[in-house]
């Protein structure tokens, strides 16, 4: 049991946990769809809350983590460290490499 535990506490964010505990089963992972989407939204706020120059700049470190896991991330990070408008990130996002447009296609 304390192991089981253990592992549920190390590898689950918190709300998996809770899914996890009240179903026994573990919550699928957004899809990139779901993952560009929110991305989108947390760039526009940051750009309404601090304008789109220093929103932007902040958005770089950000999106990292909506990019973890993707194929050919990589490229589409080294993109993002030089985008400079919400614009240009949006168009990032809709240009990305073939192996990230072939899972947009299966979802």
């Amino acid at each position: 049991m304390y192991l089981k535990l253990f592992y549920i506490i190390q590898v689950f964010s918190e709300k998996e946990q809770q899914y996890y505990i009240k179903t026994g089963k573990r919550n699928e992972e957004a899809s990139y769809l779901e993952k560009f989407a929110l991305a989108r939204e947390h760039a526009r706020k940051l750009c309404d809350l601090k304008g789109e120059k220093v929103g932007i700049r902040e958005m770089r470190g950000h999106a990292a983590w909506y990019l973890k896991g993707l194929p050919s991330a990589n490229k589409v990070k080294d993109q993002i460290s030089t985008m400079n408008t919400y614009e240009d990130f949006d168009q990032i996002l809709i240009d990305c490499p073939a192996g990230i447009a072939r899972e947009f296609a299966t979802v």
